[in-house]
């Protein structure tokens, strides 16, 4: 080969070694629209009442248990009305649920708008939810299931899985969506939805907490604490320092809202 053929090789090489370096940045760029991340681990355990929960005693977001696994790309630009802050938060208000299929009824259904009312009024609108009408992406997906094993009061206790919640993809510090599931057929835990907000709070990241006044305790101890100390504590409630943290980082949706 002569010197001109040689030197041509050279700049072919050169050209294909540039153009590799060049998808290899661009692989590993920040995509501008956000990386989705599936979460695993965030749900409760099978057995909720053993389940292991952080020993401060204090509300903490969860990110300890977020997976590692290998970004998505979401799709979508993601508009982030809440972007002063850097824990894990949803990107807008209201949110939106989607039941999945037909169970939520009767009892599940009320306990559920009690549920999500409660947390709209305790937290001055700051955050809320409205259903989806069918042609929105909803946000959170909702599942009321069926437990096996019996349907009376006595019998789904026994299952000791009322149920489970937890963030299913965010990207960077943005919740993308989230799923509740509930598998109690009767009205367990009285009048109050503690369980209904419990899996709700998941669904924003909030971990279990070794507490018994807490509503993140991860068992029902929880509901015969509260319903014993009304006369100290008043009505069953949320936990004051979860409130004021979700009005924090939402809380400026007022604003948005109004102008």
């Amino acid at each position: 080969m002569n010197k001109q053929g040689i030197s041509g090789a050279y700049i072919f090489l050169i050209i294909i070694g540039i153009i590799i370096l060049v998808i290899i940045w661009f692989n590993n760029s920040p995509s501008p629209t956000g990386n989705a991340i599936k979460v695993n681990d965030i749900k409760l355990s099978e057995n909720e009442s053993n389940d292991v929960a952080p020993v401060s005693g204090e509300v903490i977001y969860d990110e300890n248990n977020i997976s590692d696994n290998t970004p998505i790309d979401s799709g979508n630009q993601i508009n982030d009305m809440f972007n002063d802050t850097n824990k894990l938060h949803w990107p807008h208000m209201p949110l939106i649920y989607e039941f999945n299929g037909t169970r939520c009824q009767g009892v599940r259904y009320d306990k559920l708008m009690y549920a999500f009312n409660e947390i709209k009024t305790e937290t001055n609108d700051s955050v809320y939810f409205i259903e989806s009408s069918g042609s929105e992406t909803p946000d959170l997906i909702i599942n009321c299931l069926q437990v096996t094993g019996g349907t009376t009061y006595e019998e789904d206790y026994s299952t000791e899985k009322l149920g489970e919640g937890g963030v299913n993809w965010y990207a960077g510090n943005i919740i993308i969506n989230a799923s509740v599931d509930l598998y109690s057929t009767q009205a367990t835990c009285g009048y109050f939805p503690f369980i209904e907000i419990h899996e709700i709070l998941h669904a924003f990241n909030y971990s279990h907490v070794d507490k018994m006044s807490s509503i993140m305790y991860p068992n029902t101890d929880h509901c015969t604490w509260a319903y014993d100390n009304v006369d100290l504590y008043g009505p069953p409630s949320i936990d004051k320092n979860i409130i004021q943290e979700l009005d924090e980082i939402y809380g400026q949706n007022k604003t948005i809202n109004s102008s």
